[in-house]
C-alpha cells in the first residue's frame, strides 16, 4: 500500500510535535535552573518530561506503523497517530497545528486504508 496524504500529514504533525517538545523542554529547563526556584516547577518538570517522552514514543511508533505496507498495521499506526494528537495537544503547549495535522492525517489515513 503506497503512502498517502494521511501519512505525510501525520509525519509533518509529528515533526511539529517534536519541535514543540524541544521548545517547551528549553523553557522548563530555564525555569527550573533560574531563580526563583518554585517547588511546582521542580515537581512538574520530571512528570512532564516522562509524559512527553511517552507520548512522542506513541507518535513515533504510530508513524512507523502507518508507513507499513500491510493494511492492518497501517490502520493501527493511524489510530496511534490519532491517539498521539489527542494526548499531545494539552501536554505540549503550542502544539496546535501539529496536533491538528496529526489528527487529520490519522483520519485521512484510516479512510485511505
Amino acid at each position: 500500500m503506497p503512502k498517502g496524504l494521511g501519512f505525510y500529514m501525520g509525519a509533518v504533525g509529528f515533526a511539529l510535535g517534536i519541535l514543540a517538545f524541544l521548545v517547551v523542554l528549553v523553557h522548563f529547563t530555564l525555569m527550573t535552573l533560574l531563580p526563583p526556584l518554585w517547588p511546582v516547577e521542580v515537581i512538574l518538570f520530571p512528570v512532564w518530561l516522562l509524559l512527553s517522552v511517552a507520548v512522542l514514543a506513541i507518535g513515533g511508533v504510530g508513524l512507523s506503523l502507518a508507513g507499513s505496507e500491510e493494511r492492518s498495521r497501517a490502520r493501527t499506526g493511524y489510530a496511534l497517530m490519532i491517539l498521539f494528537s489527542i494526548v499531545a495537544f494539552p501536554l505540549v503547549w503550542g502544539f496546535v497545528i501539529g496536533s491538528l495535522l496529526s489528527f487529520i492525517g490519522g483520519v485521512v489515513g484510516l479512510i485511505e486504508s
